[in-house]
């Protein structure tokens, strides 16, 4: 017979352990539910480009915990929005990951605005709009609809073809580099050049590692003035 102070550790334990997997599962359920949003993009999304890109949400389903869930950490910068009560800015300050011998530092910060704990907003950093058209910032966003997730390992990836978007200009390798720097790595192949580009979050108690997200361009050539043919885009939490 089991003694019952054991037995009431096992339920408390249990207790326990289901309420963290509900947690958890109430987070991917409404980061799913984002996902399919950005399948019908259009309905469920504004895009605002007077200052910059910024993309409203007519149906918020994110709320700010879930980002921390996913992360296991706070963002770089909180602040109280001016406008109202209950409204909080969260900035996400990504650095680009280099080699030793690279001299050449690029961090990229993305705000979420958040109205009684539920994603409003995102901002994009001025930086990218620099380089990156807003019609390909957009097509990247709307590729993560149809984007593979991996529950267990925090991993969200997308890929798309230069053939299947349809913008005007593409950014090219050089203005790329010019903006960007040197990628944090390459490779070549018989048919593709491949250059990716690996932006880690820091905690910002103990700047850790806690959240990154990986940007690939992919070129036919590998020449400066050739537009991209293509990138694949991997964002994943701790």
């Amino acid at each position: 017979m089991l003694n019952p102070d054991y037995s009431k550790r096992i339920v408390a334990i249990a207790l326990l352990a289901t309420l963290v997997l509900g947690l958890s599962g109430c987070a991917y359920i409404r980061l799913l539910k984002f996902k399919n949003q950005l399948k019908d993009f259009d309905e469920y999304l504004i895009v605002q480009t007077a200052n910059g890109l910024s993309l409203e949400l007519k149906k918020p389903v994110v709320k700010n915990s879930d980002l921390v869930f996913i992360t296991e950490s706070n963002p770089t910068q909180k602040e109280e929005a001016p406008t109202s009560a209950n409204r909080e800015i969260w900035t996400w300050r990504f650095h680009k990951k280099i080699d030793p011998s690279q001299n050449s530092p690029y961090a990229v910060d993305f705000k979420t605005h958040f109205h009684d704990q539920l994603l409003h907003q995102l901002d994009f950093d001025p930086k990218l709009i620099e380089i990156v058209p807003p019609d390909f910032l957009l097509s990247m966003v709307k590729s993560l609809g149809k984007a593979k997730i991996s529950k267990l390992r925090k991993v969200i990836s997308a890929e798309v073809d230069a053939e299947d978007l349809d913008i005007q200009k593409l950014p090219t390798l050089g203005e790329i580099f010019d903006t960007m720097g040197k990628p944090s790595s390459k490779a070549v192949s018989k048919k593709t050049h491949s250059y990716e580009y690996v932006f880690n979050f820091l905690n910002p108690d103990d700047d850790s590692v806690e959240g990154q997200f990986t940007v690939t361009f992919k070129s036919k050539d590998g020449k400066n003035e050739s537009p991209v043919s293509g990138f694949k885009m991997t964002a994943k939490g701790r």
